[in-house]
């Protein structure tokens, strides 16, 4: 089918492009290197040349068969290869999801990569492909959100500035997504650096204050560092 959203892409640091057969080569070095595939590999015994081959016949068909999926990355400076990543449809978790997915080389790792192409992947999938209705069509119910904090200091210091980036309060992006249809599940965290003791009030008023749509509330989780 078409493509739903751009087959190539830039951002600061990075080119995307769709994922092509001429890809293997870059992919089999990245996924057979012992440094990354136990971090993406399910089994215990390490992946082939034939499970990389499997694995970029399946992403190919993911991009015919939905209209996107996920993008060899390349060094926009110097076009040497950096890793793959992307949006694409998963049963992972037990029911058909979209996920965020990555893979960066290891010699590029702590550069804040990956970072830049969730952003880049996030955007597209929001505004090429109206992702919270094709998620709603695909009867997914639920979406898992790194919330972390309503402490917005504990927030810029943890570098999760796609928590605070302009676009509406982190209430009311919650809202929308759950008026799509979708229920919403958050993770939060208690003890940065920045919380002090009024932190605890400031979680219970926060997870009291999303709304129910339909059947629909918010569940979230607390973990404590």
């Amino acid at each position: 089918m078409k493509a739903l959203i751009s087959e190539r892409l830039r951002t600061p640091r990075l080119i995307a492009e769709r994922l092509a057969p001429e890809h293997e080569p870059d992919l089999a070095r990245l996924a057979l290197d012992a440094r990354v595939y136990p971090t993406l590999w399910p089994s215990p015994y390490p992946p082939t040349e034939a499970d990389v081959h499997d694995g970029l016949r399946r992403q190919l068909d993911l991009w015919e068969r939905h209209g996107f999926g996920l993008w060899l990355l390349r060094d926009r400076a110097t076009g040497e290869f950096v890793g793959r990543g992307g949006l694409e449809y998963t049963d992972a978790p037990g029911r058909l999801s979209v996920e965020l997915a990555w893979a960066i080389v290891p010699e590029r790792w702590r550069q804040g990569l990956a970072t830049e192409l969730a952003r880049a992947a996030v955007r597209t999938g929001f505004q090429d492909l109206d992702l919270m209705e094709l998620m709603t069509e695909a009867n997914i119910i639920s979406v898992f959100i790194g919330i972390e904090s309503p402490n917005e200091a504990s927030l810029r210091e943890t570098r999760k500035f796609q928590n605070v980036r302009a676009g509406g309060t982190m209430l009311e992006k919650v809202h929308r997504i759950q008026e799509a249809g979708l229920e919403v599940w958050s993770g939060m965290i208690l003890g940065f650096d920045h919380d002090d003791a009024s932190i605890f009030e400031e979680q219970l008023r926060f997870g009291s204050s999303p709304k129910r749509v339909g059947n629909f509330g918010p569940f979230f989780s607390w973990q404590f560092i």
